[in-house]
């Protein structure tokens, strides 16, 4: 949507022609005006001066004054025959806000790099630049900034790992007690640890699939531990050794069990981490960080865990003695550490650990003075009542054997064949309620940039009228037009004067009230339909690695007229079969791109003495333009583009009829002009 400054010298054609000056002419006058040449250095009172001209145009009305020599050697004015302006040159994109002209920046991240660090630094230098260098009433505003989705994301993963931290230490605490239930829990952070001291070895960087497999392993690395310490806590508590024999006799008993759990657990995400492909890559991070974290996790079982055993396990008695006579003094005193750690945590900004610090103890509370003895009446009464429960289950399983075996292969049948009966639905990836929303407008190849800007105009107000002004959960709406009108998700940054997108961008997640963002995606998709001419395709973010169409049909052959019939043909097949299913149905064939072609009589133009090359030449410069210099300010240069006049070089019959001035050296060094 930027304008970008450059002089103008816009030709009249027939007064050019009249007084005998090419488009040569013109471009040799600037250039040779504007110019600043060193001449050397002159021996001046002991000084070696240096001695330049300088010639470059100060002003516009400078190139309007220049003298232009025609091909007869007559001079006159460009101004006479040209209109010489400080202007910009033509539009060929446009961008708007909600409804309003902008200019738009897009911020395009590199591989590799983290995007949360990538879209601080750039907020920040935003500011800067508005507090230090912008006028005060630009405006800049930050759109489509899909760090705050990550980082939202991010954070709700990272609340979930500690809350599943916590739900797996209350769930322990049921079946083991307190002091063994934290003993099993500090695993979980202790393998996590560990695995983050190999990770930055490895390149792993923070990513969504890390967390995920760390979530994933959650459950998992307790396991090892569970079995050591509950057999640590049983034969100490049998009172017969102490704690240090009792640690190191149960971890050697458990010691070949734990391992060949751990690594039958570990054996089906081997071959994940071989993985071919853009997925293998994209995968690859979830194998190889559950396999880091549950082989930690042994480390924790076998050598840390036996030595938290040995410093703080107590018998169960000396444990209800204990809570007894000391828990309100060490209620005072853990209430005081954890008081001090959260202030220092909310003074520092660190809210959420803060929160985790507050919400520690209030747990802690809450298991001296009431869970314990839920605790207590768990593993006295519904325990004991589920086991009597599961030995009559047993003991009757055992006593019918081949109804228990019939029954286990009736219920194997039986899933086999609901699961062909009602076969799940196949997808690559799935799709959540989008946070971005993307209309992406194709018009046939060849229309113009201004007349791409109309139709998208259209497409604007539609989707207004649909979403509503002022919608609360709607950040943004953008329109660009030729430049940033591709997807996202590919590395196409080139200009499509026939394109235009259209995005919209979404509040976060938990800032919808409720309402799907899926539903705008089939109210906007059914809205857009009845365009005609115009292909439109209504999208959303892509999740998950990059991939193509889920059906490509590739049509190869040399005879490109028959490739041309061939697509066709298929198309309009594919279209009368309403596969359910297929939308937006495309090719990527384009043969309607419009051409005017100018067909040269070779042996005319050559018995005239003009050339092919004079000819494009001319009608290149005419047409498209020719920068001739540069103009400088004390800013930045831009470029003093020649050409026709706007009417004149539009209408191609004038175009037609536009004159080659030049000098026929056959014919003496007349000067001739011959007409296209």
């Amino acid at each position: 949507g930027a304008l970008d400054r450059e002089i103008q010298v816009n030709v009249d054609m027939y007064k050019a022609q009249a007084a005998n000056v090419s488009m040569r002419d013109i471009e040799n006058a600037i250039r040779f005006e504007n110019m600043t040449i060193s001449g050397g250095t002159v021996p001046m009172d002991g000084l070696r001066r240096s001695i330049s001209v300088k010639g470059e145009f100060k002003t516009v009305d400078e190139i309007a004054n220049i003298a232009v020599m025609s091909t007869e050697g007559a001079s006159i004015y460009l101004r006479d025959i040209a209109e010489v302006k400080d202007s910009f040159r033509e539009q060929e994109s446009f961008a708007r806000l909600n409804g309003k002209n902008v200019i738009t920046l897009n911020v395009v991240k590199r591989a590799g790099e983290n995007l949360i660090e990538a879209s601080d630094k750039i907020k920040t230098i935003v500011e800067e630049l508005q507090a230090n260098n912008f006028p005060k009433d630009v405006k800049i505003t930050l759109t489509g900034d899909q760090s705050n989705q990550t980082r939202v994301t991010l954070h709700d993963l990272i609340n979930t790992i500690i809350i599943g931290f916590i739900l797996v230490t209350l769930l322990l605490m049921f079946f083991m007690g307190a002091t063994n239930a934290i003993f099993v829990a500090l695993s979980v952070p202790l393998s996590i640890f560990l695995a983050f001291l190999l990770m930055p070895a490895l390149g792993f960087t923070m990513n969504m699939i890390v967390l995920f497999s760390l979530l994933l392993a959650l459950g998992i690395v307790v396991d090892d531990a569970i079995v050591v310490i509950e057999n640590t806590h049983r034969i100490f508590n049998n009172g017969k050794v102490d704690i240090v024999t009792a640690a190191k006799t149960a971890t050697g008993e458990v010691f070949l069990p734990v391992l060949s759990g751990t690594l039958t657990t570990l054996a089906p995400f081997i071959p994940l981490a071989f993985w071919q492909g853009v997925i293998g890559e994209f995968m690859f991070y979830l194998p190889i960080t559950l396999i880091i974290t549950l082989t930690a996790s042994l480390l924790v079982a076998y050598i840390i865990n036996p030595v938290f055993a040995v410093s703080f396990m107590k018998k169960e008695d000396d444990d209800v003695a204990v809570e007894k006579t000391k828990t309100i003094k060490r209620l005072r005193l853990t209430g005081i550490i954890c008081a001090a750690v959260a202030l220092i945590s909310y003074l520092a900004g660190n809210f959420g650990m803060g929160n985790f610090t507050v919400f520690v103890y209030l747990i802690i509370v809450m298991h001296n003075l009431w869970l314990v003895k839920v605790i207590k009446k768990f593993q006295t009464g519904a325990w004991p009542a589920f086991i009597r429960w599961y030995k009559k289950v047993l003991a009757y399983s055992l006593e019918r054997p081949w109804k228990m075996l019939f029954g286990t292969i009736f219920l194997f049948i039986l899933t086999i064949a609901l699961l062909v009966i009602r076969a799940p639905g196949t997808r690559f990836f799935p799709e959540a309620d989008p946070n971005f929303i993307y209309v992406y407008l194709t018009l046939p190849v060849g229309t113009d940039q201004v007349y791409t800007d109309s139709v998208t105009k259209v497409l604007e107000t539609r989707i207004n009228n649909l979403v509503g002004e002022s919608n609360p959960i709607i950040s943004s709406i953008i329109s660009n037009v030729t430049i940033g009108v591709t997807d996202p998700a590919e590395n196409d940054q080139a200009s499509y004067p026939n394109r235009s997108k259209i995005s919209l961008a979404f509040v976060e997640y938990g800032k919808r009230n409720g309402i799907s963002t899926r539903d705008y995606l089939n109210k906007i998709r059914q809205e857009l339909k009845d365009i005609p001419g115009a292909e439109i395709t209504v999208d959303q973010e892509k999740g998950g690695p990059p991939t193509g169409k889920p059906i490509n049909i590739e049509i190869t052959g040399n005879d490109f007229d028959e490739l041309i019939a061939t697509s066709s043909a298929l198309k309009k097949y594919l279209e009368s079969m309403e596969i359910p299913g297929v939308e937006e149905l495309k090719t990527d064939l384009q043969n309607n791109k419009p051409e005017i072609t100018f067909h040269i009589d070779r042996e005319r133009a050559n018995r005239e003495g003009i050339s092919t090359g004079q000819i494009g030449s001319e009608l290149r410069t005419a047409i498209f333009g020719k920068e001739v210099s540069k103009f400088r300010d004390a800013n930045d240069e831009y470029d003093i583009q020649l050409r026709l006049k706007k009417d004149q070089r539009e209408n191609v019959d004038q175009l037609r009829n536009m004159k080659i001035t030049f000098r026929d050296m056959n014919m003496g060094g007349l000067i001739r002009q011959v007409p296209l």
